[in-house]
């Protein structure tokens, strides 16, 4: 199985192929794709590749499925002996991304060559 620690909004996130993962507001629109460069570090089921930051050569694709919030954080200030006291929240709204692929670039030029080999016409 393989899985990539990816870092995305000032966060790392550990991730494999299906999962859903919350990250922070992406500028995106729901059923968009995304893709994640700044991979730290990968496992692809047969080897171990380290980022010295990133790994250069892979990269992994999401699609954003839904915009959902976080939990309500509560906050109060309080004046004793000046009957002040102020109490508000905050709920942060994250992007819900569904993990597609973890895919090789190296893979991806060798199909992208053999394409244009193949749709060549000789005069």
């Amino acid at each position: 199985m393989s899985y990539a620690i990816i870092k995305s909004g000032g966060k790392q996130h550990r991730v494999a192929v299906g999962d859903l993962i919350d990250l922070e507001l992406l500028p995106i629109d729901i059923d968009e794709f995304v893709e994640f460069k700044d991979i730290l570090f990968l496992h692809d089921g047969k080897k171990t590749h380290f980022g010295a930051p990133h790994v250069s050569d892979f990269v992994v694709r999401g699609k954003l499925v839904d915009w959902a919030p976080g939990p309500k954080i509560h906050s109060a200030k309080y004046k004793k002996r000046k009957r002040s006291y102020k109490k508000w929240g905050h709920r942060q709204l994250y992007s819900r991304v569904e993990i597609t692929a973890i895919e090789s670039l190296e893979k991806e030029a060798h199909k992208e060559k053999a394409a244009s080999k193949g749709h060549h016409h000789g005069s």
